[in-house]
């Protein structure tokens, strides 16, 4: 079992220039030295605060992703670098493979790209995207950006854009491309993660956030189990014969609950989630929002040496 952690590096305010690229160098070097599998990063460009969750002051603003774990690959050497998740649909698909081919370049091929729809109706309309049609760009952002990341000159007509001939280099350094790990809920976030995906990444979600923040419902481990089930049905239907990674919660569905599951019940959740065919675990929260960037430090030391061990033997 292999486990990944939020870099937790939002700007502050009133802080010193540089800190930021501190504190991102700082959780980076961190979690290789621990033995963490990855560090991730949001993407929200323009967020509404419709969506934040006041109760548990969670907003939603963050560097660019692929700035951030830019930061990241410079300070590290193993760790992988996670985009958890991009919106394919905020941009073109061309710039997308750009982004990704370059970060997987700097990083030496640490690159896990994590993409998902997106369901802040407020940012679409800001970004002159419309939210009615966010899947349908979606599904034809991947086949555009593997055409790119072939390197070689290639034709593409899509909804507003076309390609004749144009090339994109340098290739990525994992071929033919970064790991791809589609996020969502719903049938067809499954299916798409089967269909064009390397992963997939549902999202804890009881039902009572669902007019807040668009998700389909995922609020139990029988929930679960049946879109998992769904899931390798679907491969079978398709003839897909690749395993899929499949990254989750050790806090399960406590979270957006607000409740805080101990230690003793992340660690049965974790074992529950591996024989369930869970390959990649997030701890969620390790410290309250208001937490300063040496209790994260202290918090990722701590869980480092109380979870670790028990996950790495799943």
């Amino acid at each position: 079992m292999r486990v990944g952690v939020s870099l937790r590096t939002r700007p502050l305010d009133g802080e010193e220039p540089g800190a930021v690229s501190a504190r991102i160098a700082d959780v980076a070097s961190l979690a290789e030295r621990l033995g963490y599998d990855a560090v991730h990063a949001l993407d929200h460009p323009v967020p509404h605060p419709a969506y934040d969750i006041p109760a548990l002051k969670h907003s939603y603003h963050n560097l660019d992703p692929f700035v951030e774990l830019a930061v990241a690959a410079g300070v590290t050497s193993r760790v992988r670098l996670w985009t958890n998740l991009v919106l394919l649909a905020y941009r073109n698909p061309f710039v997308t493979a750009k982004l990704v081919a370059s970060l997987d370049v700097v990083s030496s091929g640490r690159l896990i790209f994590g993409v998902g729809t997106g369901y802040q109706v407020e940012e679409f309309a800001a970004l002159g995207v419309p939210f009615d049609q966010r899947n349908e760009i979606m599904d034809e952002a991947f086949p555009a950006m593997k055409a790119a990341w072939t390197g070689e000159p290639f034709d593409f007509v899509g909804k507003g854009f076309a390609a004749a001939g144009n090339q994109a280099l340098p290739r990525p350094v994992q071929q033919p491309h970064p790991p791809i790990w589609v996020g969502g809920n719903s049938p067809r976030a499954v299916r798409r993660a089967v269909e064009f995906g390397q992963g997939w990444t549902p999202i804890p979600e009881p039902p009572y956030t669902q007019g807040a923040r668009g998700f389909a419902p995922l609020s139990s481990f029988e929930n679960f189990a049946d879109r998992i089930a769904y899931a390798r049905a679907h491969a079978e239907r398709i003839g897909r014969t690749e395993p899929l990674d499949i990254a989750f919660s050790t806090t399960g569905f406590a979270y957006w609950k607000g409740e805080k599951a101990s230690k003793w019940q992340q660690i049965d959740n974790a074992g529950r989630l591996a024989e369930m065919g869970v390959t990649y675990l997030t701890p969620g929260a390790l410290v309250g929002p208001d937490a300063s960037h040496a209790e994260y430090l202290e918090a990722l030391e701590r869980h480092a040496e109380e979870f670790l061990p028990h996950l790495s033997a799943l």
